[in-house]
């Protein structure tokens, strides 16, 4: 994993075996990441931290090293009425349930009816073969005071 401290500012191309284009970002809109912090997939970070300002680099994550083998286990159902959500519940709708602790996990729900709810849990790109294509176009050393919105330069203490 990378440093804490850097910045990468990018933007990718992510693909399935057969070319579909399932995320993206533009030089005229890129990402924009800080490093250390599981804010992007390990692998990806690992790319960044190793290019250089222009690089350009496609790798392939197979499925177990990116979000690993769909798991039917993963697919559970729950009472209505413990589903609680913003907006109306319907077929498709991507949603967090918490859990006792706190966390959220993210879901899907895959079926209902009057009394039951069932969400799939797995990645989206569970079982997925992933293509990226990544551009760097800058990568900062955000310090501390940059961070919390201070940028330094030559007027610092």
């Amino acid at each position: 994993m990378a440093m804490r401290g850097e910045e990468y500012i990018f933007y990718y191309t992510l693909t399935d075996e057969e070319g579909n284009i399932l995320a993206s970002s533009t030089a005229e809109d890129p990402s924009s990441v800080l490093s250390g912090y599981s804010l992007i997939h390990p692998a990806v970070e690992k790319h960044l931290s190793k290019m250089v300002e222009g690089e350009e680099r496609k790798f392939i994550l197979e499925a177990q090293e990116a979000y690993g083998a769909y798991d039917k286990k993963k697919i559970k159902s729950f009472k209505r009425y413990k589903i609680q959500t913003q907006g109306s519940l319907k077929l498709g709708k991507r949603l967090g349930v918490r859990r006792w602790w706190g966390d959220f996990v993210p879901g899907k729900v895959i079926s209902m009816d009057d009394t039951k709810v069932t969400i799939d849990f797995n990645h989206e790109y569970a079982d997925m073969r992933l293509h990226y294509h990544l551009h760097l176009l800058e990568k900062r050393d955000t310090s501390v005071p940059f961070a919390c919105g201070i940028k330094p330069g030559k007027d610092e203490l």
